[in-house]
């Protein structure tokens, strides 16, 4: 099996710190409110290159609620909404299109994105 490319590999350590600053920032399910087995959740889908490694388009779930909300998407973007404001959804929503599909991302730019990530990651730290 091949290695993946650096690109690739960026990608994905972009992805997992800001799976983490999700996480910690809210630290529970916005939706039920459970504590455990959270997973981060990309309010405009993860294609959108320009908001997917963005904190504020990310929200917390616990796995049940998550995994109900892919299976009725209409009523979870309703409860998305309520959590966070219209305003701020529409916000994320032309951000995200307006830099998204074309948006293209050089490897320098997502190596500057893991480097504001880390610092985002130890400034929640604390």
């Amino acid at each position: 099996m091949a290695k993946p490319s650096p690109r690739k590999r960026l990608i994905k350590e972009c992805d997992d710190l800001w799976a983490q600053i999700v996480k910690a920032r809210d630290g529970k399910c916005q939706i039920c409110g459970r504590d455990g087995c959270l997973q981060s959740h990309h309010i405009m889908v993860r294609q959108y290159l320009a908001t997917r490694h963005d904190p504020e388009n990310g929200i917390s779930l616990c796995r049940g609620c998550h995994f109900r909300g892919h299976m009725e998407p209409e009523r979870f973007r309703d409860q998305i909404i309520a959590i966070i404001g219209l305003e701020k959804f529409n916000q994320l929503k032309e951000k995200s299109r307006f830099y998204g599909k074309p948006f293209k991302i050089t490897i320098r730019d997502l190596e500057n994105r893991r480097e504001w990530l880390k610092t985002e990651w130890a400034r929640r730290q604390g």
